[in-house]
């Protein structure tokens, strides 16, 4: 084990020594930060972390110059000290009962033998988890990179060589990233965006547990007093701690239909440290089970909060989940939130045909037959139907089983139609006889309602056939004894109907002789001619 384990091992083991590194706490809830600071050198921000030292620590510099916390060594001192803020103290510098995001910001200008740490989150004091450092690697006096460890129930983790920077001694700033998700069971660190090391099968923590991150340090990691030279200096130029909020869902009421509307809160939103915003993005998923092992669907990324499942089946319950991304350097994926549950209950879908005859005459009878059916997936309840008596139709008589004339309509009280059932209705009425002519159809129009507000409508046309026969007939106007003429007669259908069996009849008179050339096959029967004229379209003659 190289020589900065083995004095962070030491450090946990001597219980005077809390080594936390503390930032200005602002107070945000939510998806937002819980506390940060940047070290802008005049607001005192070192005054809000506790320090701790061992030894003449007037050896060590802790300062603050422009935009960050420096610290140096003054050679010729025993010194182990640092700084370190932690939530007994300072009560809201870390969420205890929500997932938590770690950032700082730190570089390391000068370089020496022994290692310091510019940055470590850890449980609290004594537990056995610490999560992440961004230090200096000790080891034998020649190994001296920048690297990350992390230690806990899952394992120990350890970088003895930079994994993002190798040949040399980077005196560059980084930004060391570390993200405890879903009460710890999902841990995940990065250094400049770049994910190094993963853990998704750790254990869940309950809120307070003290293993959750509870504290912030930085500081040196000597107990003895350095060679010139040997101590490695660092900056710290800010430290942001972040709430993870999981989006909660709404409550939703029952689906129908195999649709299901959920919704759930927006998560607040927080800048970065650079300034700009996340980007907040959201995703849902249904499930056949509150713990979401049988899965039926996950929507696509979105930046709306609600969304609609279909296809589902109906008459079941299904749970709901929703989660949250940061989208931003690095991207933060939330866990899953609790699931609600909805019950999917079958739609009532009523549908209603009628049918009449095409055609009928004044006096005869129209027979009406309606269908009634439930095409949906639940029963219908309260259901009636309907069918008004149109106008120049009387006498409603032969109204099938259940159906009675209430006033002006034919009324069917059928109650509650299961789902996939159907009722065939019918009842028949008279075409007025004195229907007026300008009467060319008969319009009926059925209705069937429920008691949960579905309803259709059906509709039947039948034509009035009305017929209509005219005759006319012409001859010279004057005649002398002996004189041969014509005479010419024109009939005309001027109804809407086909007339069949027409036959015009003209008696010959007394005074007419001989009558001859008769058209269109007319016979002469003793002393009057006729025509058998068969069928007669509408607004068709003869002439």
């Amino acid at each position: 084990m190289g020589k900065g384990r083995l004095l962070i091992a030491r450090i946990y083991l001597i219980p005077l020594i809390l080594l936390l590194l503390a930032v200005l706490i602002r107070g945000v809830l939510a998806f937002s930060s819980a506390w940060q600071t940047h070290f802008d050198g005049g607001s005192g921000e070192l005054n809000q972390w506790a320090r701790h030292l061992i030894g003449d620590c007037s050896g060590q510099n802790h300062t603050v110059a422009g935009s960050a916390v420096q610290m140096r060594a003054n050679y010729g001192a025993d010194c182990f000290g640092a700084y370190y803020r932690e939530n007994a103290a300072y009560p809201g510098t870390f969420p205890t009962a929500q997932d938590v995001r770690v950032m700082w910001r730190w570089r390391y200008p000068t370089w020496g033998k022994y290692g310091t740490q510019a940055g470590q989150v850890t449980g609290r004091f004594g537990g056995p988890q610490y999560y992440g450092v961004s230090g200096v690697d000790t080891g034998n006096g020649d190994t001296d990179y920048a690297h990350v460890e992390a230690n806990g129930p899952w394992g120990a983790w350890n970088v003895d060589r930079p994994i993002w920077r190798t040949g040399r001694r980077d005196t560059g700033w980084h930004t060391s990233t570390f993200d405890f998700i879903c009460d710890g069971q999902q841990l995940a660190w990065w250094v400049d965006g770049q994910r190094i090391h993963q853990v998704t099968n750790a254990s869940a923590l309950p809120a307070g547990h003290e293993s959750r991150p509870y504290q912030f340090w930085f500081g040196n990691l000597l107990s003895s007093t350095p060679a010139n030279g040997d101590w490695t200096g660092f900056d710290l130029d800010y430290v942001y701690v972040y709430a993870v909020e999981r989006p909660q869902l709404q409550p939703p009421g029952a689906g129908g239909g195999g649709a299901q509307a959920v919704s759930w809160q927006a998560v607040a939103n927080t800048p970065q440290p650079g300034g700009s915003s996340w980007g907040i993005e959201y995703q849902a998923r249904v499930c056949t089970d509150p713990g979401c092992a049988g899965v039926v669907g996950t929507s696509n990324w979105q930046g709306s909060t609600s969304y609609t499942f279909s296809g589902l089946d109906v008459n079941r319950t299904y749970h709901y989940q929703a989660r949250a991304k940061w989208v931003g350097t690095p991207e933060l994926v939330t866990c899953w939130s609790s699931s609600v549950s909805a019950q999917q209950v079958g739609v009532p879908d009523l549908k209603l045909t009628k049918s009449a005859p095409a055609e009928a005459g004044p006096g005869e009878v129209i027979r009406y037959s309606l269908i009634l059916q439930n095409a949906g997936s639940a029963a219908a309840g309260g259901v009636v139907v309907r069918d008004p008596l149109p106008s120049f139709v009387t006498n409603p008589t032969q109204l099938s089983s259940g159906g009675t004339v209430q006033g002006d309509e034919v009324v069917w009280p059928i109650g509650t139609l299961a789902a996939g059932a159907s009722r065939t209705l019918s009842w028949q009425g008279m075409v007025d006889p004195a229907v007026p002519t300008s009467v060319d159809e008969i319009v009926n129009v059925a209705t069937v309602t429920d008691n949960a507000g579905h309803s259709d409508q059906a509709q039947a046309t039948t034509k009035v056939l009305i017929p209509g026969l005219s005759l006319t007939k012409s001859a010279p106007p004057e005649l002398k004894p002996g004189e041969v003429f014509s005479y010419v007669l024109t009939v005309q259908n001027t109804g809407n109907m086909i007339l069949r069996e027409v036959e015009v009849r003209d008696p010959v008179p007394t005074s007419v002789l001989e009558p001859d050339q008769i058209s269109h096959g007319g016979r002469l029967d003793g002393s009057e001619i006729s025509w058998l004229l068969g069928e007669l379209a509408p607004a068709s003659g003869w002439c």
